[in-house]
């Protein structure tokens, strides 16, 4: 288990969220190895995600994010249990 740090920037408002999560360190090396998924053109109200563990960070558009980015990049508050 790794602990990981995401900042979530921009989307209508501006807002910056961060918050942290432990993570299984496999699952993490993988997604932060592998290449991100082609990004559409940026849009104006459209969210930034920067991820940082201690072994690497990744900055990703919210247009690049793949289903297993956006599994993990869930914020806490909106996760279901279990």
């Amino acid at each position: 288990m790794i602990t990981v740090t995401v900042t979530r920037s921009g989307g209508i408002t501006g807002v910056t969220k961060t918050w942290t999560m432990t993570v299984e360190a496999e699952a993490w090396d993988e997604l932060a190895s592998s290449p991100a998924p082609a990004a559409e053109p940026a849009g104006r109200d459209r969210y930034r995600y920067r991820i940082e563990a201690a072994s690497a960070t990744v900055e990703l558009p919210e247009s690049a994010l793949g289903d297993d980015w956006r599994k993990l990049l869930r914020p806490p508050s909106r996760r279901s249990p279990g």
